[in-house]
């Protein structure tokens, strides 16, 4: 099952930089540092540590996927997401097919790759990959 999303002008700081008191507008990052947090994050999704969305996202990080527009802000809502697509495909694995940086922004267009093993989205398991 492949499914690819571009994200688009995310902010990613962590928590840790959130609870020092940086704004947004006055924390800089390098356009690489800024790609490094984005591939820890999607790494995520891969390992299945989903603790560290606390320190890779600021507590007030909002979703804007259209695949889960309900999901609920701060990490926890990635939290839910990450655990629902690691429980339905055991093995997934994220293909980063392109990602562009400027300062703290990155577009990724990615491909999540996994055997269908699990309800997702309401949808029951194939089997398929």
């Amino acid at each position: 099952m492949g499914i690819t999303r571009m994200m688009e002008d995310r902010e990613y700081r962590t928590s840790a930089q959130q609870s020092k008191g940086h704004r947004k507008e006055a924390f800089s990052m390098s356009a690489e540092e800024s790609k490094a947090i984005v591939r820890r994050f999607w790494g995520v999704w891969e390992e299945g540590n989903i603790d560290l969305v606390d320190e890779l996202l600021a507590p007030d990080y909002v979703n804007h996927t259209p695949a889960s527009p309900d999901q609920p802000t701060g990490p926890e809502g990635v939290k839910g997401v990450v655990a629902m697509f690691r429980s339905a495909m055991p093995d997934l694995r994220v293909v980063i097919e392109d990602m562009i940086a400027e300062g703290e922004k990155v577009a990724v267009r990615y491909t999540l790759e996994g055997t269908h093993e699990g309800e997702l989205f309401g949808i029951p398991p194939t089997g398929k990959r």
